[in-house]
């Protein structure tokens, strides 16, 4: 694989990463969700990354699928042993301490839609597409297409889009709550970067606190509340919150947070 098929830019606390395969609508093969695997590890205890941002090159596609011509001679076991190492490396995505945007830009299919589930929120371009057609190769979705989606949308419009394979638009994946803003595809970029800059200036840990406490699927609605009330008091052991309450009290602007 070459290196520039993952193309990278740090800029003010925000990573952005590009999968540059645009010959191939930047389909995923297994060296490339290994390398992206490798890049997620390496953000868990990054402090100078506060807003990770994925999109794909090119006009077309953000990322349309896994590549099927990997798969096609894949037996039962070969299929499982790829399904579990994306599951991994969608599972860091999920759970990384940064908040992190999927800028779609066209093609979200198969696995680049299971890729965008992954991520905190999906920012689209009026002329994205987004599905899981999996089942008009024969196969369902094994890349967490199933379980993420129906957490969005609830388990009668994920059925709906997998047993029919259908693609919806971006206003559509709006409407059913799979993308959270929609611009025009000229403007996706400057707002998805002006959107990570407000996300950036916030306080950190406040962040991380916060999508822990939103993640959380303990085993009843109980436990996620207690999980709420212990990241919400986890807020007032950092210094941020000081600099942030001051700041409200006094009416001025808060000073740059530290992330502690």
């Amino acid at each position: 694989m070459s290196e520039e098929e993952i193309l990278t830019e740090y800029k003010d606390y925000i990573l952005t990463i590009s999968i540059n395969r645009t010959k191939h609508l930047n389909a995923l093969n297994q060296k490339l969700y290994q390398k992206l695997g490798d890049i997620f590890n390496s953000l868990k205890n990054n402090k100078d990354i506060k807003v990770l941002i994925i999109k794909g090159e090119g006009d077309k596609s953000f990322i349309a699928g896994t590549d099927i011509s990997e798969m096609n001679n894949m037996n039962q076991q070969g299929a499982k042993n790829l399904a579990q190492s994306v599951k991994i490396v969608l599972d860091i995505l999920e759970n990384l301490p940064q908040v992190t945007i999927a800028c779609i830009n066209g093609y979200a299919l198969g696995g680049g839609c299971e890729l965008a589930l992954a991520c905190d929120l999906r920012i689209a371009s009026q002329k994205a597409v987004i599905g899981l057609p999996e089942i008009d190769l024969g196969i369902i979705p094994g890349g967490g297409g199933t379980q993420r989606l129906k957490r969005l949308i609830g388990i009668s419009n994920t059925k709906k889009m997998i047993f029919s394979g259908s693609k919806v638009t971006a206003q559509e994946a709006k409407q059913l709550g799979i993308i959270n803003d929609v611009f025009t595809h000229d403007d996706l970029n400057e707002e998805v970067n002006k959107f990570a800059e407000n996300i950036a200036n916030k306080p950190p840990l406040a962040l991380q606190y916060a999508k822990k406490a939103i993640n959380s699927q303990e085993n009843s609605f109980n436990e996620d509340l207690n999980k709420e009330i212990e990241m919400f008091s986890l807020c007032f052991t950092t210094e941020d919150r000081i600099t942030a309450f001051n700041a409200f009290l006094n009416k001025t602007t808060p000073k740059k947070y530290k992330g502690k």
